[in-house]
C-alpha cells in the first residue's frame, strides 16, 4: 500500500470522499475463545466488507489455546493467508492482553531475572526540623 499524498485541497477532498484502501482504519481484532477456523474467516470477511483493509491481531485473555503454541501459529497462518488473498495489511500485536513487553509471561518463564524491576520511595516527616542538615 502506497498512500497517495494530496497535493492540493481538491485532491484532498477527492481522497476524503472515496478514500483508497491505504487510508483504512486499523482496529484491534481481539482473538479469544476457541478460534474456530470458519469463524475466523467469517469475521475477517466481515471486517473486509466494512471497508477495513488493515487490522491488528490482538490475543486477549479468554483465549482457549496456548498463546504462541503451534495451534496459535496455525490460527494466525489461516488469518494471514486469507488477508493476503484480500490484499489486507495485518499487524501482529506481540502480547497476550496487556501490558506490552512480557509476551503473556513467556519472557520471564525461562529466566526470572527478566521480570520487572522498580524503585520505591517513601516519605518521612521529621518532628524536629532543626535537626535536619543540608
Amino acid at each position: 500500500m502506497n498512500k497517495k499524498v494530496p497535493q492540493n485541497i481538491k485532491e484532498l477532498k477527492e481522497i476524503l470522499k472515496n478514500p483508497p484502501d491505504d487510508y483504512s482504519v486499523a482496529p484491534f481484532w481481539f482473538l479469544n475463545g476457541d478460534l474456530n477456523d470458519k469463524e475466523l474467516l467469517r469475521q475477517l470477511k466481515e471486517i473486509y466488507s466494512k471497508g477495513i483493509r488493515e487490522f491488528f491481531i490482538h490475543p486477549r485473555f479468554g483465549l482457549n489455546i496456548p498463546y504462541l503454541s503451534n495451534e496459535w501459529h496455525k490460527k494466525v497462518d489461516i488469518i494471514l493467508k486469507k488477508a493476503r488473498e484480500l490484499n489486507m495489511k495485518v499487524w501482529i500485536y506481540d502480547e497476550l492482553d496487556w501490558p506490552s513487553g512480557y509476551a503473556g509471561g513467556k519472557v520471564i518463564e525461562s529466566n526470572n531475572d527478566f521480570s520487572i524491576k522498580n524503585l520505591s520511595f517513601f516519605y518521612k516527616k521529621y518532628q524536629d526540623q532543626k535537626k535536619l542538615r543540608y
